[in-house]
């Protein structure tokens, strides 16, 4: 018997929980899952067709990496004034947005692996994870604040729009950022270690004070629009 039952637990590991249509719903609902159940594990919205909407709307923990997007794939994930915990979140297409308080808690990394770019607004919530964008490029948008290591492989790039306040600062890698937006220091509690190739595509650097502001080396502004701009006074 107890062979039996490790057996289970082998095949089940490996079972995919997809996501049924490109038809908006709620994470929670399991008529939205192939299957008719709620997936803990390995949980896919992949789903090929035009865009589409997954809200987490209650807490959520999973217990293996949520895999979002694929090739023909549109999703948005929307976390509105909920918590979502994930060991990783590997996304490959579609968007992700954070709204009305809601929290995203990763374990290990946020993983970018498209052919094309995808995007998170973090209107109104909170990441709590480290960045990895492997392929294509990330695009950030409404107020998100830096606060998280962030790994930019060779070709990648992540994009800064609208104002982003930067509590931390920890951005390295290969590939590069564009600030099309505005980085401001004004909240940095630590050093700013920018170890990457950045673009100043129209955007700027700001802070009221660049004193005690400790900005790392290896920078390369190349600008992109005569509006790129790093202000500040000593």
């Amino acid at each position: 018997m107890n062979g039996s039952v490790l057996l289970v637990l082998i095949v089940g590991s490996f079972v995919t929980a997809q996501w049924m249509s490109p038809i908006s719903g709620v994470f929670g609902d399991g008529g939205s899952w192939v299957g008719g159940l709620i997936p803990l594990v390995n949980p896919t919205i992949d789903t090929i067709g035009p865009p589409f909407t997954v809200a987490v709307d209650k807490l959520t923990t999973l217990t293996s990496p949520l895999k979002l997007g694929g090739i023909g794939s549109n999703p948005i994930l929307l976390i509105d004034g909920s918590t979502l915990n994930v060991p990783a979140l590997v996304i490959a297409s579609g968007s992700l947005r954070i709204i009305n308080g809601g929290i995203l808690n990763v374990d290990e990394d946020i993983i970018v692996n498209t052919t094309t770019s995808v995007s998170l607004d973090l209107s109104s919530g909170t990441v709590n994870s480290n960045f990895k964008v492997l392929a294509g490029s990330l695009r950030l948008t409404g107020p998100t604040p830096i606060q998280n290591k962030m790994v930019i492989l060779q070709d990648a790039a992540m994009i800064f729009e609208g104002n982003h306040p930067v509590i931390n600062c920890n951005i390295s890698g290969q590939g590069h950022i564009q600030i099309v937006g505005n980085l401001s220091l004004d909240q940095l509690e630590s050093e700013c270690n920018l170890d990457i190739d950045m673009d100043l595509m129209g955007g700027s650097i700001t802070s009221e004070s660049l004193e005690n502001k400790s900005l790392s080396s290896r920078l390369m502004f190349i600008a992109g629009a005569s509006s790129s701009t790093i202000r500040g006074s000593a």
